[in-house]
């Protein structure tokens, strides 16, 4: 068995000896189906669910776009038992971190309190860390946003928002206008 992090500082130094920002920039309902399924699922986990209104338009904007699921092996998914909640899979890391606490694209609870007791006696005898996701669960899958199937993809086609200064909009106006303001200081001098 291999150590598992994927933790808030396991992700961050993925960031960085990538070269890329922190967290996902198309981590948004409107850019990203991905993002768009995992929030609209996390309702069904005893989350605060989308509003309804918002979650029924993004569903259809998102059906029709060539990014949505073809197959359900590729869909954002997640399973309970008894009502209880088992096991989440093809989650944008973003969202699964908010709710589960770990950057993954799949986990899954234990089957039972026998089977999580013996990894729990496993990682004591391994001194695993605390931050080892396999403390909370049975299987994960880490995963940096930059290894996401849809990110290479959205990165090819999505231009970000630019957020431009309120000067920048204006600079042609403001120079105009010190322009202006020079000449009409410098005719005052001349011609008083």
């Amino acid at each position: 068995m291999h150590k598992v992090v994927a933790d808030k500082e396991w992700y961050k130094n993925q960031s960085i000896n990538k070269g890329v920002s922190t967290h996902c920039p198309y981590a948004s309902v409107d850019l990203c189906p991905r993002y768009y399924q995992s929030l609209s699922l996390l309702g069904s986990t005893g989350a605060t669910k989308m509003d309804e209104k918002d979650d029924k338009k993004l569903l259809k904007k998102w059906k029709k776009s060539d990014l949505w699921p073809k197959i359900e092996e590729h869909a954002t998914s997640m399973s309970t038992s008894d009502g209880k909640f088992r096991s989440a899979s093809n989650y944008c890391p973003e969202v699964m971190y908010e709710r589960f606490g770990v950057f993954a694209k799949s986990i899954a609870s234990f089957p039972d309190a026998i089977d999580q007791a013996a990894m729990h006696d496993h990682l004591k005898k391994i001194h695993a860390p605390n931050n080892d996701a396999r403390w909370l669960w049975n299987y994960v899958e880490p995963l940096h946003y930059t290894d996401c199937a849809l990110y290479s993809i959205l990165k090819g086609r999505v231009s970000l928002p630019v957020t431009i200064p309120w000067w920048r909009e204006h600079l042609a106006k403001i120079v105009v206008g010190i322009v202006l303001t020079i000449v009409a200081a410098i005719i005052k001098l001349v011609f008083g």
